[in-house]
């Protein structure tokens, strides 16, 4: 740290050059902590350069910017530097850009201006592969800037690789929407009417009409997406030199294709085939979308078939199957349990010559949805074996989480310890595992039902808080409140309160999955008065202002279950149990949210096992009523409804003398399948 001096007495043939050479500098310092301020002459050199410490590195590149000549000279305000802040702090007006780059009236700061065409394009692609949410709307103010300014200043009049990678950031923005659609199409259209005013030098190229495609299919307008690449099949207008390319069709395909539109895919790619002189045959990228549209569609037959036709004619054909080709099929044949599908996928496996990170988790999720526990655990070991040998693969933490996610499926004692084997394995490999690996390593504990799955979650969240390159999330606090949940540790329940009570004091705040949990730890404790605590958790998360912690009807129907298991010899405990659920159901009725089969299930649990044989019969007939008029019979509900009625005679009595297996339709036609933890 300290005053150095780089490139001293350097000089570059444009500002470009100089751009790309000060920015690379900026991005070694920045890795150190520091931040560098360059120094420029207005020959587009270097006159010398600053590193600031971290802590001046902490206060606002503005300010740095707007300083005193004592750190950056009057008449040299370094392009990279303003440009960079411009672009990454953003510009509240136009107003603001100018006067910092600097204007006729204003030559304060410039003589002459120091940024052209070349060195906007190359912080605009900077901007466009970065990860910002805002990067498509601020790559739009920035063209919107240099066409303005282009009107005095030539040398940054945006040309179409400007275009292109302004469209290509609002395209790839993190959240695309039908409003980044919009967006696009704007710009689109009114760089079209500039050029028939002749105020930009090229109209829109192949490229930006396969810009425009991927972006209206990122944002789920895929009809507008047709209407683009038809543009491009009419030979009028303005896209009368253009014709589509490559990437054309295997860009509009996978908008099909990720709808499972087999009919529309396979056209394409038969008009591809048929194009007259054959200079857009199909390319492996178009054969993958075909593939990906049969496995979508949940064909994975057709896409097997596919592929072993693809194999045959290879040899006549300039493309072959490569890795992605063999995924999709494994992916497809992976989803279905149907008899020898396992042998199938095995072969399509076995035959591929390179495989990847997809390759392998896709087997091993294949082994522990379709096979036995055992078999699964032999079969998942054997694969991993070949992935720690395998040199064309990249062992990295997606792999690893994704691996530990599909192994908590095998419902095996010996499942856990596989698990942290894989991890164990992979820290020997050098590999640096992040949050969501961990998370899934718990998740593994939770699932397993072993002993010592708490004492392990404990374990496990000590090391990720101390672990500086570790910052553990909500998903991770959740998931070790569940291992506590289903824990035998009486003092599992003393960790889940201090867990959340951490949690509303320094973050992250806790939303419904993390109180849900901490009311489903109440329920399966021994606590007397395990109701009312539930309850009093539900009046937490009413009473928050954090709209990510109000109850959903899982949490109602925890604090039910809570109810339900309580000691229904406890006297004050049982009328007090009693008084919470049925304030809570009542409760239910007046809520935003919606009771299902689970709610009437267990809430018909609670009147039999906590309220009198001699007065609850009215009531228990009463709620089933307002079940099946509201179609949540479910088996559940039944089985409840059995155990809440004295005789077998009440029972049916109650169901109006339909038997189980012949209720109407409209009784259980609103019934939806949850997670064994929503009980």
């Amino acid at each position: 740290y300290g005053r150095m001096k780089i490139l001293v007495g350097t000089t570059f043939s444009s500002p470009w050059h100089t751009v790309v050479v000060l920015h690379t500098l900026s991005h070694l310092v920045g890795r150190c902590g520091g931040f560098l301020i360059p120094k420029l002459n207005r020959q587009n050199g270097i006159d010398s350069s600053t590193i600031m410490r971290p802590s001046e590195a902490s206060a606002s590149k503005k300010s740095i910017l707007m300083s005193s000549s004592s750190k950056i000279d009057a008449g040299v305000v370094p392009a990279v530097a303003l440009s960079s802040w411009m672009i990454d702090s953003g510009i509240n007006s136009d107003a603001e850009a100018t006067d910092l780059l600097g204007r006729p009236g204003n030559s304060k700061f410039w003589a002459k201006p120091v940024m052209d065409t070349k060195a906007f394009n190359f912080l605009l692609l900077k901007l466009a592969k970065s990860d910002r949410r805002d990067k498509g709307n601020k790559a739009a103010r920035v063209l919107r800037y240099m066409l303005d300014e282009s009107v005095d200043r030539p040398e940054v009049k945006p040309d179409n690789l400007t275009l292109n990678t302004v469209l290509s950031a609002v395209s790839k923005s993190m959240n695309p929407t039908s409003k980044s659609s919009m967006v696009a199409d704007k710009i689109f259209h009114e760089w079209k009417e500039l050029f028939r005013e002749r105020k930009v030098e090229k109209n829109v190229d192949i490229i930006t009409y396969n810009t425009m495609i991927s972006a209206h299919i990122r944002a789920g307008n895929l009809k507008r997406a047709e209407e683009v690449f038809s543009e491009l099949l009419t030979e009028n207008g303005d896209s009368v030199d253009l014709k589509p390319d490559f990437v054309s069709y295997a860009t509009i395909m996978r908008g099909y294709a990720s709808r499972g539109d087999v009919a529309k895919v396979e056209a394409l790619f038969q008009f591809q085939r048929m194009q007259e002189g054959g200079q857009v045959k199909p390319t492996v990228e178009s054969y993958n979308e075909l593939l990906y549209a049969y496995s979508r569609a949940d064909m994975p037959s057709r896409a097997e078939e596919c592929l072993k036709l693809w194999l045959k004619e290879s040899s006549h054909l300039t493309v072959q199957p490569d890795v992605r080709s063999y995924n999709i099929v494994l992916h497809a044949l992976s989803k279905t349990g149907s008899d020898g599908s396992i042998v199938r996928t095995e072969r399509i496996f076995n035959k591929m010559s390179t495989r990847d990170a997809v390759s392998y988790t896709t087997m091993i999720s294949a082994y522990c949805r379709h096979l036995s526990a055992r078999a699964a655990l032999a079969a998942c070991e054997r694969v991993m074996e070949k992935c720690w040998k395998d040199r064309d693969c990249t062992i990295d933490t997606n792999l690893v989480s994704n691996v530990l996610y599909s192994v908590s499926l095998i419902e095996h004692k010996e499942m856990p310890t596989f698990a942290e084997g894989i991890v164990t394995n992979s820290t020997q490999r050098s590999v640096k595992l992040n949050i969501k690996a961990y998370n899934s390593l718990l998740y593994c504990w939770a699932k397993s039902g072993d002993y010592e799955a708490a004492r392990r979650a404990r374990q496990i969240l000590t090391m990720v808080e101390k672990n500086p390159r570790l910052k553990p999330n909500l998903q991770t606090y959740t998931t070790v409140l569940d291992c506590f949940a289903r824990s035998r540790e009486h003092i599992s329940l003393d960790f889940a309160k201090n867990i959340t009570e951490r949690m509303e004091k320094n973050g992250p705040e806790p939303n419904v999955h993390v109180y849900t949990t901490l009311i489903q730890n109440y329920a399966r404790s021994n606590l007397p008065y395990k109701a009312l605590e539930a309850s009093k958790v539900l009046q937490r998360m009413k009473d928050s202002k954090s709209p990510e912690a109000q109850p959903n009807i899982v949490s109602y129907n925890c604090v039910l279950n809570a109810a339900e298991h309580s000691d229904p010899t406890g006297g004050v405990v049982t009328e007090e149990a009693l008084k919470v659920a049925c304030l809570t159901f009542d409760e239910i009725r007046t809520s935003p949210v919606k009771a299902n089969h689970v709610t009437y299930g267990t809430f018909l649990g609670v009147l039999g096992k906590l309220m009198p044989a001699s007065s609850r019969q009215e009531i228990v007939g009463l709620v089933f009523r307002r079940a099946s008029q509201e179609g949540q019979v479910s088996p559940l509900v039944l089985r409840k409804l059995q155990q809440a009625t004295d005789s077998r005679e009440q029972y049916l009595s109650i169901l109006g003398n339909y038997e189980e297996a012949s209720i109407p339709a409209s009784w259980n036609s609103n019934v939806r399948e949850v997670r064994a933890r929503d009980l």
